[in-house]
């Protein structure tokens, strides 16, 4: 489970040409809605986001 600041998180885009955020203040646990995914851990996440286009979260 991913801990609740992580959650938190405000996502940005990342450099690449496709995908990115959906919208301005989209947060870790609105992508996990959206997308329908359960990450169990910070590598699962960052994963996805990047193949969204959207930069990885720092632990």
């Amino acid at each position: 489970m991913l801990e609740q600041r992580i959650l938190n998180t405000e996502l940005k885009d990342d450099k690449s040409d496709y995908g990115g955020i959906a919208y301005l203040g989209e947060t870790v646990k609105d992508f996990i809605e959206s997308v329908g995914i359960a990450p169990s851990n910070i590598n699962e996440l960052n994963d996805a986001l990047k193949e969204c286009g959207i930069e990885r979260i720092k632990e």
